[in-house]
């Protein structure tokens, strides 16, 4: 009768905490998986170059034609970062406090109330996964939102990386 129980609560425990919103998993951006390199992206979407950064081997793009919107927000800008010509992480810029609320309201829909990690500032969220971490925050001059996603592993390959340079210039 015990062990009925024990299954009982174990089911009522997984029914209940899997209503409770979550961090949703992301593995990329629009279709674009982490990882992924740029020859395979520019197949099928056109890149243009935004800006290189050759010490710490970044080099970002816009994609042209890219929907400059995020459920009722309009964007400024959709940067993708490309480390050894692989997808590392995604920036979205919006501009004015409008958009930035309206694009907070979206992730909060998406991912759950998230962290707070702005300190003084409420309006920033921080999300924490195992693949992906997302930060929201708010700049109130020049009232700019910014929303980046980052692959964890490959933040972390780069990290290394950019050590390992770093003790070889050394010596």
């Amino acid at each position: 009768m015990s062990s009925a129980r024990f299954y009982l609560a174990l089911v009522f425990m997984l029914v209940c905490f899997s209503a409770i919103p979550a961090f949703a998993e992301l593995q990329g951006f629009r279709g674009i998986q982490w990882g992924t390199s740029f020859d395979e992206v520019a197949k099928t979407r056109t890149m243009v170059l935004s800006k290189e950064d050759a010490e710490k081997e970044i080099v970002i793009y816009g994609i042209e034609n890219d929907p400059l919107a995020l459920g009722d927000a309009e964007l400024q800008t959709i940067q993708y970062f490309f480390w050894r010509n692989k997808l590392m992480m995604v920036l979205v810029v919006t501009n004015g406090e409008v958009n930035y609320l309206r694009l907070r309201a979206n992730i909060i829909e998406k991912f759950g109330d998230g962290r707070s990690s702005g300190g003084q500032n409420p309006y920033n969220l921080s999300y924490k996964g195992d693949i992906t971490n997302v930060n929201l925050t708010y700049q109130q001059a020049p009232e700019t939102g910014i929303f980046y996603l980052i692959s964890k592993e490959m933040a972390r390959q780069h990290q290394k990386a950019l050590q390992s340079a770093g003790e070889q210039q050394q010596q």
